[in-house]
């Protein structure tokens, strides 16, 4: 997997940032379709996929700083 996918002028897009944006993205939609095909109010799991994204990037730093 190449490090950097693109880059427009200074801003460059990695490929493990997109990889990170589109498993959230895809498992926010996944989990949409299953809770509206079982009846429940998918909305519910917004609030808790958004904590689980924000918790697990900056923990995910907070690890990186404390282990260097």
């Amino acid at each position: 997997m190449h490090r950097e996918l693109f880059s427009i002028g200074a801003f460059k897009v990695h490929s493990y940032g997109f990889m990170l944006c589109v498993a959230f993205i895809l498992g926010l939609v996944i989990t949409y379709r299953h809770l509206k095909k079982n009846f429940i109010d998918p909305y519910v799991v917004f609030d808790i996929i958004i904590a689980a994204l924000v918790g697990g990037i900056v923990g995910a730093r907070v690890f990186y700083i404390l282990g260097n």
